[in-house]
């Protein structure tokens, strides 16, 4: 996860409250650690969602 403190590119990180691949602490995690990064965490949604419900998901 260190290298992800050098990331310079604005970043919007997803978490999904219902994934059970990458869980939305874990991606609570990432954003934490990538300065100045945005973190929305999307309810009753899963790691499949923007496939699944695009319009919900890329209106973010």
């Amino acid at each position: 996860m260190s290298a992800l403190a050098a990331v310079t590119t604005p970043c919007l990180v997803m978490g999904f409250e219902l994934d059970t691949d990458t869980f939305a602490a874990r991606a609570r995690e990432v954003a934490a650690v990538i300065p100045g990064a945005h973190y929305v965490e999307l309810e009753g949604l899963a790691h499949g969602a923007p496939f699944s419900d695009p319009q919900h998901v890329w209106r973010r």
